[in-house]
């Protein structure tokens, strides 16, 4: 059927239906005729006195050998569909009998309801998610709390949290300070000015205590491209606290001519400012979270009658750092445990296979249990800076893990659920294909068993 048209198809299939419908309305004549010269020939053997006929007449269905029917082409079927039935489009609910057509539709009703059958939350999915995301929200209220601070804004001081003071303590123990003094020595880089006095275009609110905030090669993400770029360039690439972007030379720091050696110089910057940010980590002042020099691009805003660069700013300096983020990341993990874990469990009990019931995240149940699950922790967190009216509640990891689910459960909600549907119908269509054509071939196997069998 290559090169065909959808139009061509119901035409096609009304025009082998004349022609069956002929066949058989021939044949049905032929058998009456038959029929009634086998009584007129019994009435005249009965007169005669002879014996009686015998009607035990092989089955056509036991009937193998001879010939098969000749294979016709598409553009062949077409043409006799031209003749057949005109070139006018033909309806394939035009050929379907009513009872076909309730079938066709209690099939397609069937499916429908196996598809979402396999795709919506059932009642302990509901439980699992809601719990796990409560479980995780008290554990942001009550072991996380804020980071250890002087006072925010004018807030009163804190002692921080279990979990934020713990992460804090085991990076410093990973990282002593000997370590510290002797990656400094050994991985410096061109983006770590302090103050503005050693550059040319100074950067708003640069100091010892927000460099790293400023300096977007600190970043523990952005920190790998531009912080690689900069040190491969010798510059320094910055944001002012007025949302400014600078980028400039550093004195003393020339580019790299890499020339034939270009892998050897990446690798080479690859780890300085691996080993750089590690110098970093384990300081009091530390790395920023994750991203968070972005902040300083956000001049609106009114917390507290400040801005949100304003704020954020605020918060790193007083302990909302790289540590505070991966003590907050906590809870999270529980989620992502508690969820997945209960799905591996949920699976299994069901009868899946254990490669079947692997819990990955592009499985749309899963996926909209732990955005459940993300989001009912995200409102817990949600209440407890309400009720704190302190921004150093935030838990910024929780946020984040709630909209790296809630981005691709929109596009599933828009567009991916209605091409999943048409997929799982299709394949239910081609299991019934598979059917017919497996008959098929029985029954060709059993008529021409000398003759090689026709692909439908």
């Amino acid at each position: 059927m290559n090169g065909s048209s959808d139009r061509d198809v119901p035409r096609v299939i009304a025009s082998l239906d004349k022609r069956l419908s002929d066949a058989l309305e021939s044949s049905q004549d032929t058998r009456n005729r038959a029929e009634a010269g086998t009584v007129r020939a019994e009435e005249l053997v009965q007169r005669l006195g002879l014996e009686p006929l015998s009607r035990d007449l092989p089955s056509p269905s036991h009937v193998s050998g001879g010939q098969p029917p000749p294979i016709r082409s598409w553009s062949e079927l077409v043409s006799e569909a031209d003749q057949n039935v005109g070139e006018e489009a033909v309806a394939l609910a035009d050929l379907l009998s009513t009872d076909s057509v309730a079938a066709v539709e209690q099939n397609l009703a069937g499916w429908e309801a196996e598809f979402s059958s396999l795709h919506e939350l059932r009642t302990g999915d509901y439980v699992l998610a809601c719990a796990a995301g409560a479980l995780a929200g008290a554990a942001d209220i009550f072991l996380v709390n804020v980071p250890q601070h002087s006072g925010l804004l004018g807030g009163p001081a804190s002692e921080g949290g279990l979990l934020s003071n713990g992460a804090k303590l085991g990076i410093r123990k990973i990282l002593p300070q000997s370590w510290i003094r002797k990656l400094e020595d050994r991985f410096p880089v061109s983006y770590d000015a302090a103050t503005n006095s050693a550059l040319e275009k100074a950067v708003p609110g640069l100091s010892p205590l927000s460099h790293r905030l400023h300096s977007l090669g600190h970043d523990p993400i952005l920190g790998w491209l531009i912080g690689l770029r900069d040190l491969m360039l010798g510059e320094m690439t910055a944001v002012g606290k007025d949302g400014r972007l600078v980028i400039q030379k550093v004195a003393g720091w020339s580019p790299q001519d890499v020339g034939q050696h270009l892998f050897v110089s990446v690798a080479e910057a690859f780890g300085r400012v691996g080993g750089h940010m590690s110098s970093d980590v384990a300081t009091p002042a530390g790395l920023s979270p994750p991203l968070w020099g972005l902040t300083q691009f956000f001049q609106s805003g009114d917390i507290h009658g400040r801005s949100i660069a304003d704020v954020a700013g605020a918060m790193y300096r007083e302990g909302y750092d790289f540590g505070h983020f991966v003590g907050s990341g906590i809870p999270v993990l529980l989620v992502e445990a508690v969820v997945r874990t209960g799905w591996v469990l949920r699976r299994l009990n069901d009868g899946a296979k254990f490669q079947e019931s692997l819990p990955t995240a592009s499985e749309p149940r899963l996926r909209t249990m732990l955005l459940l699950a993300h989001g009912v922790a995200s409102g817990v967190n949600a209440g407890k800076i309400t009720v704190t009216r302190n921004p150093l509640a935030l838990n910024y990891p929780q946020w984040l893990a709630c909209i790296r689910y809630l981005l691709p459960h929109l596009t599933w909600m828009t567009s991916g659920k209605h091409r999943a549907r048409g997929a799982f119908i299709q394949g239910k269509l081609d299991e019934r294909w598979s059917e017919i054509n497996g008959g098929f071939e029985t029954v060709w196997r059993e008529r021409f068993p000398d003759s090689p069998i026709v692909v439908l």
